[in-house]
C-alpha cells in the first residue's frame, strides 16, 4: 500500500471501487459537467486521504471559504480542525478582501508558493480561465502540464476537475493523454431513473482492482455512495 494515498472512510467503500487509494506520483482528471458531481468526488478524496494521515491543498475557483465549509460539513466531513492545524490548507480564487484580475497569472503564483505545493495532494477544483487561459497554445499547455508533472514527481499527487465545456480545448487534450487516472462522470437513465455514473477510461498504478462503471449517489450527512445498478 506504500505506493498509494489512501482514501478511504468507515462505512464508506469507494476506496474498494477505485484501486485502494490515488497512485502517488500521479495525475487525477475527474470530468464532467456541471453539477454532476466532479467537486463532491474531489472534496470525497480530500477529507479521506486527509482521514489518513496524508496533508491536501485544496485550490478552488468556485466555493469561498465559508461555502466550502459549509458544504463540506452537509457531506459530515468535517475539516475544520484540519485547517487549523494547517494539514488541510483551502486556496480560494474569490474573496471578499482580494479583488482578482482575471490577467493575472494565477497558476504561476500557485506554483511560485512553496507551502501551497508541499502537500501530499494538490487539488484543482474547477480549472477554468481563470488558471487556463482561453488562447494557451499547445506547446504552452505542454509546458505548463510538464511543469505540474514535475511537481507530482516529488511523491505528490494532483488532482483536476475539469467541466469540458469551460476549459481551453487544447489543455484538456494534453491533460487526457497524460493522466494516470481519468475518471469521467455522467448521467444516464436506467428503469426510468436517472443516475450518476463513474466511468474509469483509465486507472494506472492501481494497488488492487477497478471497478470500470461506478454507479454513486452524494447524500447529505453521509457523502458518496456507491450504489448497486444490476
Amino acid at each position: 500500500m506504500a505506493s498509494i494515498f489512501r482514501f478511504d472512510l468507515p462505512g464508506d467503500e469507494l476506496h474498494l471501487k477505485l484501486g485502494g487509494g490515488i497512485p502517488k506520483k500521479s495525475f487525477v482528471l475527474i470530468e464532467a459537467g456541471n453539477g454532476i458531481g466532479k467537486s463532491i468526488l474531489a472534496q470525497r478524496f480530500s477529507y479521506g486521504c486527509i482521514k489518513n494521515e496524508h496533508s491536501v491543498t485544496y485550490i478552488s475557483s468556485e466555493l469561498s471559504v465559508t461555502e466550502f465549509i459549509g458544504q463540506m460539513m452537509s457531506l459530515n466531513y468535517d475539516i475544520r480542525k484540519d485547517m487549523l492545524h494547517k494539514k488541510f490548507k483551502y486556496v480560494t480564487l474569490f474573496s471578499s478582501f482580494n479583488k482578482l484580475d482575471i490577467k493575472d497569472n494565477l497558476m504561476n503564483i500557485i506554483l511560485g508558493s512553496k507551502e501551497l505545493l508541499e502537500s501530499n495532494i494538490i487539488v484543482f477544483d474547477t480549472l477554468s480561465e481563470f488558471l487556463i487561459r482561453e488562447d494557451m497554445t499547445l506547446a504552452e499547455s505542454f509546458e505548463l502540464v510538464s511543469t505540474l508533472k514535475a511537481i507530482a514527481q516529488e511523491n505528490k499527487s494532483m488532482v483536476f476537475c475539469v467541466d469540458p465545456d469551460n476549459i481551453n480545448p487544447k489543455f484538456l487534450s494534453v491533460l487526457r493523454s497524460v493522466s494516470d487516472v481519468y475518471l469521467r462522470l455522467f448521467e444516464k437513465e436506467l428503469y426510468g431513473n436517472k443516475i450518476r455514473m463513474m466511468k474509469v477510461e483509465r486507472f494506472n498504478g492501481a494497488a488492487g482492482d477497478v471497478d470500470i462503471e461506478i454507479a454513486f449517489k452524494v447524500k447529505s450527512g453521509v457523502g458518496i455512495l456507491p450504489e448497486l445498478t444490476s
